[in-house]
């Protein structure tokens, strides 16, 4: 994958996850990047990390389709 690709792929990952971290508080209450770190079996830093853009490599599909996959 381009380096461009990847860069706008964890982009794009992290502005959902953060995106959807937020709506679940609205909508059900709070949920903090450790705890989903925690649900996803990630670390809370590499949840922050994609939430504010500052990575650029480090997260796998399998882990990426954990995030996505409701519970």
């Amino acid at each position: 994958m381009a380096d461009f690709e990847a860069k706008e792929l964890f982009k794009t990952i992290g502005g959902n996850i953060k995106y959807y971290r937020k709506l679940y508080n609205l909508k059900k209450g709070k949920l903090t990047q450790a705890e989903l770190a925690e649900k996803a079996n990630v670390s809370t830093a590499l949840i922050g990390n994609l939430e504010s853009e500052h990575i650029e490599q480090g997260i796998s599909a399998v882990s990426y389709t954990h995030l996505t996959m409701p519970t």
